[in-house]
């Protein structure tokens, strides 16, 4: 009998994935030069970079903190804990942040966090209406689809005070599901 470890994706799969993963959660923090790097490399939530996980982390520095983002985000309630965490330390130090990949989805919502946001030239930067799956009758569907616009209305208003754009042309950029790279992310006042 053949042993087949169904822990591992198989070489071809990974390549046909849009967001492959590495083998393991890529999150880091190391002290450089007086300032705390965090390298954000993997989903948000509970298949990579947990609320929890992050404040942990951010708990322990008391310095500057460069914030490194190549994600394409994950969970809407841990990706805005992490956000507030990061203006909860914003208070006492600096956030600087860096896009080197992607920051889409709920990873965008962390980088709006930053004092200084820099993304790099082919980089990318999205953002999208919060989403789910849900089994269930008429009333489940309406009450989802109820919390969904709340989510969606927290994450546009918290876009907005920080690009200084209007709500309404947030909305929008979130219902077309807007891919920017880095030169239109900051032209729209994301990075």
């Amino acid at each position: 009998m053949e042993r087949i470890d169904i822990g591992s994706w198989p070489k071809s799969a990974e390549r046909d994935r849009f967001f492959a993963r590495s083998v393991g959660t890529v999150f880091a923090a190391t002290l450089n030069a007086g300032a705390t790097e965090i390298d954000l490399y993997d989903e948000i939530g509970a298949w990579g970079v947990t609320a929890r996980d992050f404040r942990s982390k951010l708990k322990a520095t008391t310095g500057d903190i460069k914030l490194r983002i190549n994600s394409p985000g994950g969970s809407v309630t841990d990706g805005i804990a992490i956000y507030n965490d990061l203006l909860e330390h914003k208070t006492k130090a600096k956030v600087r942040v860096e896009i080197t990949g992607v920051a889409a989805s709920v990873a965008s919502i962390i980088a709006m966090a930053g004092d200084e946001i820099a993304i790099a030239e082919n980089a990318f930067f999205m953002v999208h209406n919060a989403w789910t799956g849900v089994i269930g009758n008429k009333e489940d569907f309406a009450e989802v689809a109820a919390t969904l616009a709340k989510m969606d209305d927290s994450m546009a208003r918290t876009y907005a005070r920080r690009t200084g754009a209007g709500i309404r042309t947030i909305k929008q950029m979130m219902d077309d599901e807007t891919w920017m790279n880095g030169k239109e992310a900051i032209e729209s006042g994301f990075a």
